[in-house]
């Protein structure tokens, strides 16, 4: 017997594993569950869209770009994850 825990991205791993009927699983906890990959990039976007335009710009420029770190992408990016990733 196990209980499985998955957290965030995890919670995906853990609904796929349980989807194969697995047994002796007497448990499953989701504790912050992404289930969607489609799902949490639509709700990234609607978050992100809250920063300041520049700094909208700045994510979109380096995504495109494939340059994470460039120092104007890793404040906008720091002041997207304070907003709504940072546990306080």
């Amino acid at each position: 017997e196990v209980h499985l825990y998955g957290s965030s991205f995890g919670t995906m791993v853990v609904a796929d594993y349980m989807a194969t009927n697995p047994s002796g699983v007497k448990s499953v906890i989701f504790a912050s569950p992404a289930l969607s990959v489609p799902r949490w990039i639509r709700d990234s976007d609607i978050l992100r869209a809250t920063l300041p335009p520049q700094m909208q710009r700045d994510i979109e420029k380096n995504e495109k770009a494939g340059t994470p770190n460039a120092p104007e992408y890793q404040a906008a990016m720091m002041e997207y994850y304070t907003r709504y990733l940072a546990r306080k």
